[in-house]
């Protein structure tokens, strides 16, 4: 059921509203971190809830853009950064496919983007990993600038 609501998601005119708009955020460090934060806050408690078995991939994404967004990380195809904006201004907003009105299934579309943006992206991810652990590893001595905003979490 997930895979097909993801698909229609994909196809949605919420989703292409939404990718025409992932653009601009990318070009706009502000726009991105603001966005990023709007994310944060609505993602807040969902953990646990529709986001648990994604959670981790979700909040990695938060903290690739916003390494992307400040400049510390850029070894993120244009491709992967676009899907993961694209699919976080989907979140946000307030008309999409289903909604979140809609108890037990309001996140249903938003869950099945996230999944399929996760599988679309799942190397991409990996390597922002590594680049993490090097990363925190070389905290102790002296950070590069703006890494202490990344690795602090969100």
């Amino acid at each position: 059921m997930i895979k097909r609501v993801g698909a229609r998601v994909i196809k949605s005119q919420s989703y292409k509203q939404a990718w025409h708009k992932a653009t601009a955020y990318v070009n706009d460090r502000t726009r991105l971190n603001k966005l990023i934060e709007n994310v944060r806050q609505k993602a807040q408690g969902k953990a646990n809830g529709p986001l648990a078995g994604r959670w981790d991939d979700f909040v990695t994404m938060m903290r690739l853009v916003r390494a992307y967004g400040v400049g510390s990380y850029r070894a993120v195809s244009a491709q992967s950064i676009l899907l993961i904006v694209a699919m976080f201004i989907y979140f946000l907003m307030p008309a999409d496919l289903i909604p979140e009105a809609l108890i037990g299934i309001g996140l249903l579309d938003d869950v099945a983007l996230i999944g399929w943006t996760i599988k679309a992206i799942q190397t991409e991810l990996h390597k922002f990993r590594s680049f993490e652990k090097t990363v925190e590893g070389q905290l102790i001595q002296e950070p590069p600038d703006g890494v202490e905003s990344v690795v602090a979490g969100l």
